[in-house]
């Protein structure tokens, strides 16, 4: 069974964007990086609103930032239960934040929004951009993974690496 996606927008972003193309810029990532198929995660679409009232709750950051990784709470042992194996978590964007940068990096909405849900995803698979080092990892293999994810256009032949 392939990694399951889940996908919630907030009722003012619903039709904005491509519920699939999230599923498969996530599932594409989990198994560039060999992540077992039974595991699932959520992504999440909100607005700068909640993402501001999140990266306050969360880092004491009173400001909107364009994505938030939240890999599931630690639970007492026998109260995880079954429906918790292999969810590896949450993936918050902010599809104002989305807008914004792709005008700045003067990318499409598409690419600019496969950035962050790989972006995202490999937070929750432990990479980290605190460091130097750990910057430079993990966008290394981020900027690999949008290299392949780079649509082609209409009337070329290839399709999406699966």
């Amino acid at each position: 069974m392939p990694a399951k996606i889940m996908v919630q927008i907030s009722p003012p972003l619903t039709g904005l964007v491509n519920e699939e193309q999230l599923r498969e810029t996530a599932a594409y990532t989990l198994s560039a990086e060999h992540v077992a198929e039974s595991t699932y995660l959520t992504v999440v679409l909100v607005d700068d609103g909640e993402m501001r009232r999140l990266n306050l709750r969360h880092r004491k950051i009173d400001a909107p930032t364009d994505v938030l990784s939240f890999q599931p709470g630690t639970l007492p042992p026998g109260e995880a239960g079954e429906e918790m194996k292999g969810y590896l978590g949450d993936v918050i964007i902010s599809y104002p934040r989305v807008v914004v940068q792709a005008a700045q990096h003067m990318v499409s909405l598409e690419q600019e929004l496969n950035l962050l849900v790989v972006h995202g995803v490999l937070h929750l698979l432990n990479y980290e951009d605190e460091t130097d080092s750990g910057r430079e990892t993990m966008w290394n293999r981020q900027d690999s993974l949008c290299q392949d994810l780079i649509r082609p256009s209409s009337d070329e032949t290839e399709s999406l690496p699966t």
